[in-house]
Parts: structure tokens; C-alpha cells; sequence
């Protein structure tokens, strides 16, 4: 799925270990154009991503990312997983 806007807010980097593997994640929130009112989503980025000088609030980026929903008791959660974050052209 692809996505384009402007960053808005970069979170800090957090070190999370899963299955006994520490691995790093950062989030940050991307303002789209979506009709009359534009939306925000939050994005994140892991390991060797983490680290790329595109992300940076007020960069006008296009995101190639990975949608999934996971089930959690009767709740559903979704994840956007960037793959590659470009400057917007």
C-alpha cells in the first residue's frame, strides 16, 4: 500500500525484545490529503529503517508500507509497517 504526505511528529526510538531478540522500532505520524479534511496516520519503522534521514518532521514523503490487523480478546489492532519512505517529488 502506498502513502503520501507530511511528517508531523516523529516519536521516539524504543527498544523492544520479542522472543528473547532486541530489535528497534520509531514511529511517526504522517498527515495525508484525504478529500476536504486531511487524516493522520501513525507509521512505523523497524531495525536498519529506523535510522533513515527521511524521517524528519516537515519532510514531504511517499511510503511503500505493509497494512496488518491482529486480534487481541474481542479488540482488533492494525499496524502500518513502512518498507521504503522516499522524499516526495
Amino acid at each position: 500500500m502506498y502513502f503520501s504526505g507530511q511528517i508531523t511528529e516523529v516519536l521516539p526510538i524504543v527498544e523492544v525484545t520479542i522472543n528473547n531478540e532486541s530489535s528497534k522500532k520509531v514511529e511517526f505520524l504522517l498527515e495525508i490529503e484525504a478529500g476536504k479534511f486531511p487524516k493522520s496516520i501513525v507509521i512505523e519503522v523497524w531495525n536498519d529503517k529506523v535510522n533513515n534521514p527521511n524521517i524528519a518532521v516537515g519532510n514531504h514523503v511517499s511510503v511503500q508500507a505493509n497494512v496488518k490487523s491482529r486480534k487481541v480478546g474481542d479488540r482488533y489492532f492494525n499496524n502500518i509497517t513502512a518498507q521504503k519512505i522516499d522524499l516526495a517529488k
